[in-house]
């Protein structure tokens, strides 16, 4: 198989998609809101940088040392974002985690992050393990099912988010 046998070319305007974009406007804290943009996208996740506005200027804002985060999933595991007006951002993790001795082991984590000088820092990490079941109602409780950053979003653009 060569490489133009995957590669297929494609014709300006076929692809819907044209990054960046604004998904929202929200309120995770600091001296003022953020602006959520998307910066790429896979096929079953959504890539999304947060920026600030710093003496006229768009700053990104990172997480923990990250430029961007990637709400979404494949079979084996999901990742959210969720967040309550003025913050803090909840990064959501449900993983596959199995191993030989713990074939059925799965996860779940939490980390949170606060909005601290000009970046987001990790203030928590909390990580559980069990069986599937117990861990995918650990992740709905804490919201990784909900519409990315519902909780903290002032102004969300239609159609994003895949809402």
């Amino acid at each position: 198989m060569s490489k133009n046998d995957v590669n297929v070319p494609m014709r300006r305007g076929q692809w819907p998609a044209a990054f960046p974009t604004v998904e929202e406007i929200a309120d995770l804290g600091g001296r003022g809101n953020v602006v959520v943009l998307s910066i790429g996208e896979g096929a079953a996740n959504l890539g999304v940088a947060f920026f600030g506005v710093s003496d006229g200027r768009p700053r990104l804002l990172r997480i923990g040392g990250a430029p961007s985060i990637w709400p979404g999933g494949t079979v084996m595991d999901q990742e959210g974002v969720a967040c309550s007006r003025g913050g803090p951002l909840h990064v959501l993790d449900f993983d596959n985690v199995a191993t030989r001795k713990h074939p059925k082991r799965w996860s779940f984590s939490n980390r949170t992050y606060r909005l601290r000088g000009g970046r987001f820092v990790a203030v928590a990490h909390r990580t559980l393990y069990g069986s599937n079941a117990q861990m995918y109602a650990a992740a709905k409780q804490a919201g990784i099912q909900n519409v990315p950053l519902k909780g903290c979003s002032l102004a969300r653009a239609p159609g994003n988010w895949g809402v």
